[in-house]
């Protein structure tokens, strides 16, 4: 019996069929904005891309999760307009406003010690390369919204959460942004999404360490107006 190894499980999965959603703003009253027409917004939403680093070579990509990874986004670029299946609904996929990753984007900022820094400064910037920001500086077609997972640094003290941060300065549609630049929301069509991180919950030092930290997501959403 041959055992499958986490490195290969990772590999296996990173590069997973993205999903196409539609949201009816009918359909969605507590997200709709009040002031907009009802509307489909389509979007795709991808997940867990774990771009990974050779360990032997921490300044290049494992060239197997680059592929992979290369190849969503490939597939998201293709999506527009192509045929969808008559037992997944039928008619074709309608314009696309855009791509969100709900996290771990990269796979070793979770760790320590080592060449790890060295592992997770490339898989961001292998990310970064595919992924754009706009739909106009890397490979995908569209905008692209990411969230932190675990992964991308569960105390939010990595150079990926950072890069996050950076990348919302120049993130466009944006309607509100935390105070420390990382949790953002934006509109599209009368659709409203927040994007709250890896957990919702309160940040502070009189708070208990948690083992994911918040990053004050809770204060955020309390703040803005939906």
């Amino acid at each position: 019996m041959s055992l499958i190894t986490r490195r290969g499980a990772l590999l296996a999965v990173a590069g997973s069929a993205a999903s196409v959603a539609v949201l009816r703003g009918d359909e969605l009253p507590s997200f709709r904005r009040g002031d907009a027409e009802v509307s489909s917004t389509g979007f795709c939403f991808v997940t867990d891309t774990h771009y990974l680093a050779d360990k032997e070579k921490p300044e290049t990509m494992d060239p197997r999760s680059a592929g992979i990874c290369r190849r969503l986004v490939d597939t998201l670029n293709g999506l527009q307009g192509a045929a969808i299946p008559k037992n997944a609904g039928a008619g074709k996929v309608v314009e696309i406003a855009g791509v969100i990753h709900g996290g771990d984007l990269v796979d070793s900022a979770d760790k320590r010690g080592g060449v790890y820094s060295r592992m997770y400064a490339t898989e961001f910037a292998s990310f970064e390369a595919d992924y754009g920001l706009t739909g106009s500086e890397g490979i995908l077609k569209y905008p692209v919204y990411e969230v932190y997972g675990n992964h991308d640094g569960p105390q939010g003290d990595t150079l990926v959460v950072e890069g996050i941060k950076r990348r919302n300065k120049h993130r466009k549609g944006l309607t509100n942004l935390s105070s420390n630049g990382l949790h953002y929301s934006w509109d599209w069509g009368n659709v409203h999404f927040v994007n709250l991180g890896i957990v919702v919950g309160q940040s502070g030092e009189e708070l208990q360490r948690r083992r994911y930290a918040p990053m004050g997501s809770l204060q955020f959403l309390s703040l803005i107006h939906i």
